[in-house]
């Protein structure tokens, strides 16, 4: 039987498909969750560079959060500069390493101090040296190094006050506040931007600022090539007081500090002191720890 022949077709030419050249996609932060679960992203949902919501930074250990905790209290505790050394010590920890805790702040642009270092102007944003955004208070008058400082402490504190600020462009901000909340119309918007790894009260701090409106804060923005989120103001509170109520709650986590020449409770003197020193009056805090 003969076997059958199969005819083999001649090749089709195939035009080869040259692939479109792939396009790098550019980076954007995902939006995150706040305090009250409002999520944060692209200002009024449009267009713009995202910028991830920005941190307190999170201390070495326990004394240097400490250290900016009981150096934020002492300031708003008197409203004036606050001697390095009248911060004391907590149990089982010396002079000198408060003291090297304070130069390492100090030089990460995280503390600020005098010109002589000798005393603390500055901790976790509020300041006793006048900034552009003041605080104004029952208990006194501060400033703060950004916007985000301003209404953080407020909200923190369930303070009721007033913001005083200006916009980088000159026009004049006022927000009040009731218990910790804004009031009144919707108020400003806040520019959130990138945090960079520079000095934060000298880099970061001047950029981040109130705004009448949102297209002015992306104006702004955009002239200077930052990547950022702009923030309504009572979402801004809300982020920012959770911020900061975690942050000055780590006073408490050494126990009690003393000042220099007050009994202290891991050592027994020899002698009790002819005029010990009393503890330095710290202010209630109505907020307990996250």
């Amino acid at each position: 039987m003969a076997h059958a022949r199969w005819a083999v077709p001649p090749p089709v030419p195939v035009t080869p498909v040259v692939p479109a050249p792939a396009r790098t996609p550019r980076p954007v932060a995902p939006p995150r969750r706040a305090a009250g679960g409002r999520r944060y992203g692209r200002a009024a949902g449009e267009g713009g560079e995202v910028a991830p919501m920005p941190s307190l930074d999170a201390p070495g250990d326990a004394l240097t959060a400490a250290v900016r905790a009981r150096s934020f209290l002492h300031l708003l505790d008197t409203g004036r500069p606050v001697p390095v050394v009248a911060l004391g010590t907590p149990a089982g920890r010396t002079a000198a390493e408060v003291r090297r805790v304070v130069d390492a702040l100090a030089g990460s642009g995280r503390l600020t101090l005098t010109e002589d270092r000798g005393a603390v102007t500055g901790s976790l944003g509020l300041s006793v040296v006048p900034t552009r955004h003041r605080l104004d208070l029952h208990r006194g008058t501060y400033h703060t190094w950004c916007a985000l400082d301003a209404v953080g402490i407020l909200g923190a504190l369930g303070a009721t006050g007033r913001i005083t600020s200006t916009t980088p462009t000159g026009l004049p901000v006022a927000v009040d506040f009731a218990d910790g909340e804004p009031t009144g119309p919707p108020g400003p918007v806040l520019l959130l931007p990138e945090r960079g790894t520079g000095p934060p009260v000298t880099t970061w701090c001047p950029l981040v600022n109130f705004f009448t409106d949102l297209d002015q804060a992306r104006a702004w923005s955009a002239a200077r090539g930052l990547t950022a989120s702009v923030v309504p103001l009572r979402e801004a509170t809300s982020f920012g007081a959770g911020l900061w109520r975690e942050a000055i709650a780590a006073a408490d986590d050494l126990g009690p500090w003393h000042p220099p020449g007050g009994p202290h409770p891991t050592r027994v003197p020899t002698r009790p002191p002819s005029h010990p020193l009393p503890p330095h009056p710290l202010p209630p805090r109505p907020f307990p720890r996250p």
